[in-house]
């Protein structure tokens, strides 16, 4: 029997978006990995925490986020944070995506089903019973009902903060939102797509975009806006499209298209 690929860790944190934004203020690129972390890991670093909190951010969170795949995306979204705060809240989703499937599969899954049938909300039973049916085929463990709300509701709690959502914090319903993504959050995503093995030539039908609720026709307007920033060269005939970065690491691409 395969390993479950879903976990409860957004229970531990979801979009944490303020919490970011300080890892990326305090990061030093001048100082070594570890040494930033124990920044990190001291008291007061991320607020009035405990020190359990803490190593959980750290360990669980910020690691698998934001470190583990390499420096440039802490350089890379310290520039968004300094620039355009929504740009930053789309490169921390896509982030959060990567790590945690569940979060991805459900965005680009239900949601986007139910938002494409032109329904407008969805509710914390919805969730519960997305991740309740995972469960036979081994993607999600055999949560006991408790853990599974608890999860249900950090899932929609999560898109909320993403602005995937909207409704107040206590409510078990929340709406639908728009959440169009920025030039510069689509340039990282697209980026980083590249980093991770999407080709050129699929990008533009990359499933990804359905966490943003994207029609093929909103991603077209995207890239082309990316060309107009100088991010690409865009050169399109009939239904074959082909790009050409004119950045050279994803720093540039975020700091060109923002």
């Amino acid at each position: 029997m395969r390993a479950a690929r879903y976990t409860s860790n957004l229970q531990k944190g979801g979009a944490l978006l303020d919490a970011t934004a300080t890892l990326v203020s305090l990061w030093d690129g001048d100082r070594l990995v570890e040494d930033n972390l124990s920044s990190l890991a001291a008291p007061n670093a991320l607020g009035a925490v405990s020190a359990v909190r803490r190593d959980d951010l750290v360990g669980r969170i910020f690691l698998p986020r934001f470190i583990e795949p390499g420096p440039h995306v802490v350089q890379a979204l310290k520039v968004l944070l300094e620039t355009d705060r929504q740009a930053f809240r789309d490169g921390c989703y896509f982030e959060t995506c990567r790590a945690e499937p569940l979060l991805a599969d459900f965005a680009e899954g239900p949601l986007y089903s139910r938002y494409a049938a032109g329904r407008s909300a969805m509710a914390v039973e919805d969730a519960e019973d997305w991740i309740r049916a995972c469960a036979p085929g081994g993607l999600a463990p055999e949560w006991s009902e408790a853990v599974r709300t608890r999860v249900a509701r950090a899932l929609l709690a999560t898109l909320r903060d993403f602005g995937v959502l909207t409704g107040a914090p206590s409510s078990p319903r929340k709406e639908i939102g728009r959440p169009y993504p920025t030039v510069a959050g689509f340039a990282y995503a697209c980026w980083r797509l590249l980093e991770l093995g999407v080709t050129a030539a699929r990008l533009e039908g990359s499933p990804v975009w359905r966490r943003w609720l994207l029609t093929p026709a909103d991603v077209r307007a995207l890239m082309t806006d990316l060309a107009r920033h100088g991010v690409i060269l865009l050169n399109r005939a009939g239904s074959v499209t082909r790009i050409e970065w004119r950045a050279a690491t994803l720093v540039e691409a975020v700091h060109a298209a923002a």
